[in-house]
C-alpha cells in the first residue's frame, strides 16, 4: 500500500511538472508571437489557438487559401527563429 501511495505521488508530481512546462512553453510562444507582424499573428493565432482550418481562415481574413498557407509557413519560420 505504501509503495502504491509513493508511486501515485510520484506520478502526480511528474504530471504537475509536465503541465508547468507546457504552460511555460505556451507563454513563451504567445510572447514571441506578439513580436511578429500582425499578418503572421492573425493566421497563427487563428490556426493554432482557435483551431480554425485554412479554409476558415481564408474566409475570415478574406484572403485566398494559398496566401494563408504562405503566411502560416513564413510566420511559423519567423516564430521558430525567435524561440
Amino acid at each position: 500500500m505504501e509503495k502504491l501511495l509513493h508511486d501515485h505521488a510520484g506520478n502526480e508530481r511528474e504530471m504537475m511538472e509536465q503541465e508547468l512546462k507546457a504552460y511555460d512553453d505556451y507563454n513563451r510562444i504567445r510572447k514571441n508571437l506578439l513580436k511578429l507582424d500582425v499578418k503572421y499573428q492573425e493566421v497563427i493565432s487563428l490556426r493554432y489557438f482557435e483551431q480554425k482550418t485554412n479554409t476558415e481562415i481564408s474566409e475570415i481574413l478574406d484572403k485566398n487559401e494559398g496566401t494563408i498557407k504562405s503566411l502560416l509557413s513564413r510566420g511559423l519560420e519567423k516564430l521558430r527563429n525567435t524561440l
